[in-house]
């Protein structure tokens, strides 16, 4: 398997006066893979379960089973991998534009740190040039994060219990994480 970001670079040098479209076209051949493995590997571990192999038995149609016995135990995955794919499309812009290798007229968060790259903007004090693009970059990544977390979190139903119990535990501390002490027992006491 070639890196994604070496093939991307080698691709859009390649591609004279592509333009936002040819990146975006390079992107999105390059940035599936990760999440499809994934998929198929969980795909591959529920076909034979036994709840699969009874619909099959039972004469379901492989449609009904896909959708209906498959699809719900990999929602997690499909939305992690969705949000991850965003925010690898979205680096990997900022990073193929900070490199000068797309059309540094049109501005984006990669063209704004090349500029300020090319200006020397750290060694002259010009924050203003590279923390506002660097920052956006850096919250957006969070957040989709926090997003994926969140997604995970309402989807999964053994993080969902457990964060149930969870903030059950905290609401009757105060808001606060609970600490439970426990008093050595007497025949655990050093002497």
């Amino acid at each position: 398997m070639v890196p994604a970001l070496p093939l991307l670079i080698v691709l859009t040098g390649y591609l004279p006066n592509g333009g936002p479209v040819a990146v975006a076209a390079v992107i999105s051949l390059t940035g599936w893979a990760w999440g499809s493995r994934v998929l198929r590997a969980q795909t591959l571990s529920i076909r034979r379960r036994d709840y699969i192999e009874a619909a099959r038995v039972a004469g379901e149609p492989g449609w009904r089973i896909i959708v209906f016995e498959i699809l719900p135990h990999v929602r997690a995955i499909l939305a992690s991998s969705f949000l991850f794919t965003v925010l690898f499309a979205i680096l990997t812009q900022v990073g193929l534009a900070f490199l000068g290798l797309v059309d540094v007229s049109q501005w984006s968060w990669g063209v704004m740190l090349y500029w300020a790259q090319s200006a020397d903007a750290l060694n002259a004090g010009a924050w203003w040039w590279f923390v506002p693009p660097g920052l956006a970059v850096a919250l957006i990544g969070t957040g989709l994060a926090l997003l994926n977390f969140g997604v995970d979190e309402f989807i999964n139903p053994r993080l969902r219990s457990n964060s149930l119990r969870g903030r059950a535990a905290r609401d009757s501390a105060g808001g606060f994480t609970p600490v439970v002490r426990t008093d050595p027992q007497p025949s655990e006491v050093q002497r």
